[in-house]
């Protein structure tokens, strides 16, 4: 009985302390918690943290919202702080919103606003925002089919070591050299090797294919 009350004293001691702190005193206080295991603690120090309205905090709440983790799982909670994070320009939390209006996770599939969020968050150099950029291109979802584009946006991903992104510009690169141009087929191989070079089990695959086509 001791125990919990010494407990929950602490606990209420923290969120007291919590309320003089700056936001980003808030959020490192949260942070330090969460790496601590402390994730109930870290919930409500982000909270306050975004409360005040630091972007960070805010899509790691939104975060924890959409994991489960120091709270129970909420989507609708989960895009709403994320939003806010996404509008005061979080790079992570407009990725994290564009694969969501992509996939429809807590919010109706828009493949249009997917995009939109992707392209933000690409625009600040994020290599995932880049690559599904890429994918929304290649694909033609949310915005006009265009390989041109989307060979852009994967080669700024790759270029940033993003394995996925390695593998289809190589598939590109692969396309473009089966009318013979050499070069396209050297750019091909290389790209696909830094991809294999990080266990992507499909680049591995391609190349022991090129491999064994003497004629290719």
């Amino acid at each position: 009985m001791k125990k919990l009350m010494l407990s929950a004293v602490c606990a209420a001691m923290l969120l007291l302390v919590g309320c003089g702190l700056s936001p980003e005193e808030n959020f490192n206080k949260a942070e330090a918690l969460q790496k601590s295991g402390n994730r109930e603690q870290a919930v409500k120090f982000y909270r306050k943290a975004a409360e005040q309205g630091h972007a960070k905090a805010q899509f790691a709440l939104g975060y924890c919202y959409s994991i489960g983790s120091g709270v129970k799982t909420n989507y609708s909670e989960a895009i709403k702080w994320c939003r806010l994070a996404a509008e005061n320009g979080n790079g992570a939390a407009q990725c994290f919103l564009g694969h969501s209006y992509l996939n429809g996770i807590g919010v109706g599939a828009d493949y249009a606003e997917g995009a939109k969020w992707y392209r933000m968050a690409a625009n600040q150099g994020i290599p995932q925002a880049q690559h599904f950029l890429g994918v929304c291109y290649s694909s033609g979802k949310g915005v006009e089919l265009n390989l041109a584009e989307a060979e852009k946006w994967y080669r700024m991903a790759a270029k940033q070591g993003f394995a996925a992104s390695q593998l289809e510009l190589g598939c590109l690169c692969l396309m473009a050299a089966m009318g013979g141009d050499q070069a396209k087929l050297n750019e091909a191989l290389y790209w696909l090797r830094l991809a294999a070079d990080q266990g992507n089990d499909y680049a591995i695959k391609l190349l022991r294919e090129i491999r064994s086509r003497q004629n290719f």
